[in-house]
């Protein structure tokens, strides 16, 4: 199967960063204070996105070996991550305006943003691969949204360090 390697690989990242982002998550607070929403919120978006992509990373290959044709298994399985990703936008959506109420803005507002809309983006062009509208793409583009979404869930452990770094 097309992307099996990459598939793996993407695996394995998405388990070193939920590993290494809970840990530095919890290193980094105080433990005698219970865990702020940011905290909290940064720790669902890092553990949460990586296990999103470890599951995604994997279902295609299972699929794949129950037999239908490798496009099949590209467009069902950009079909059910879109759905898991427009469940995911909501939740993020919901959390974001939480934190916003309780007077927390994040530290790169611009940037968080943006990221907070990647899931709708990719939301669509799963979508669109899932009715085979990149036709013999369909492998490259499921691969392309899942590492985007390993990048955003890294986004707060970088804005972490780069926090720490100007204290």
């Amino acid at each position: 199967m097309a992307g099996e390697g990459s598939l793996q690989t993407l695996a394995q990242v998405a388990i070193a960063l939920a590993g290494f982002g809970s840990l530095l998550v919890v290193l980094r607070r105080d433990p005698t204070s219970s865990w702020s929403a940011g905290e909290s919120g940064d720790l669902l978006v890092v553990v949460g996105g990586s296990l999103l992509v470890l599951f995604f990373s994997l279902l295609p290959l299972p699929v794949f070996y129950l037999g239908p044709s490798e496009a099949a298994v590209w467009r069902l399985s950009s079909a059910l991550l879109a759905v898991a990703l427009a469940i995911t936008y909501w939740v993020v959506l919901r959390r974001r305006r939480q934190l916003h109420r309780a007077g927390l803005r994040p530290s790169f507002p611009k940037i968080s943003r943006a990221i907070a809309q990647l899931p709708l983006v990719l939301v669509v062009v799963l979508a669109a691969n899932a009715a085979n509208a990149f036709g013999s793409a369909g492998a490259g583009t499921y691969l392309l949204a899942l590492v985007l979404m390993l990048g955003a869930s890294s986004f707060p452990l970088v804005a972490m360090v780069l926090r720490l770094g100007a204290e």
